[in-house]
């Protein structure tokens, strides 16, 4: 940090962690689906493989749920948030580009500017998202969970589907979009596959500048990740 960019945390520099030392003191809560539903079968099928393999190599795993990530529609407040306070400044840059532009970008682009009230109660419930998630991390070390919801799924489908079940395409960033907010570090570990082959990642979400921590287990998922079983 040089006081040029306040983003830049005056921490120590990152050290790498010692595994042996990990598993004797850290507490990881895992989730499958719970608040982040509907989750994919297969999703949820490889999260708990991969929660069974972190127990295996003698860290300490729980499943959890996740009542305070549930009562509020974040992803509603996440989309206002970005167009009150996004879209705004981006329409003037892509002017007459609007052809170029991805599909998701134009969905995002074409939503409906929400009233300042509504702004105001969904940035009062990013506050509230900020507060239980340090109570979390005051109980556990890591939240190990799907990165997202389902597989990979067609970019012009307007409705994906999870097991037959209809969800708008915001519904894929559910269980990424709530740490956009919290500054919560996070990472994504490729581990496994569904049923037709498609890739599947897991996700641990750590506190803040314990990066160090979600590296050592994502190395430790690493030797036991599926894909490396699979041949393609």
């Amino acid at each position: 940090p040089d006081g040029s960019d306040p983003y830049a945390m005056p921490v120590p520099l990152l050290q790498r962690a010692d595994p042996r030392q990990l598993k004797a003191r850290l507490r990881i809560g895992w989730c499958a689906e719970d608040a982040f539903a509907p989750v994919q079968k297969d999703v949820q099928k490889v999260v708990r493989r991969a929660a069974a393999h972190l127990g295996e190599q003698g860290y300490q795993v729980e499943e959890v749920t996740l009542p305070w990530l549930a009562e509020y529609d974040y992803l509603s407040a996440h989309l206002n948030i970005f167009t009150a306070e996004v879209v705004a400044h981006a329409k003037p840059m892509i002017k007459g580009r609007e052809d170029e532009l991805s599909p998701s970008t134009h969905f995002f682009l074409n939503s409906k500017q929400p009233s300042f009230q509504h702004y105001l109660a969904d940035r009062e419930a990013m506050e509230r998202l900020k507060h239980n998630t340090a109570a979390y991390f005051k109980q556990y070390d890591v939240l190990l969970g799907p990165t997202t919801v389902m597989a990979a799924y067609k970019h012009d489908d307007p409705e994906p589907s999870i097991d037959g079940q209809k969800v708008q395409k915001l519904h894929v960033t559910k269980n990424t979009s709530p740490w956009d907010y919290t500054g919560s570090p996070g990472l994504s570990v490729p581990f496994g596959w569904t049923s037709d082959r498609l890739p599947v990642g897991v996700q641990l979400v750590g506190r803040h500048f314990r990066e160090e921590v979600l590296l050592a287990l994502g190395r430790e998922l690493e030797s036991g990740a599926e894909y490396r079983k699979l041949p393609l």
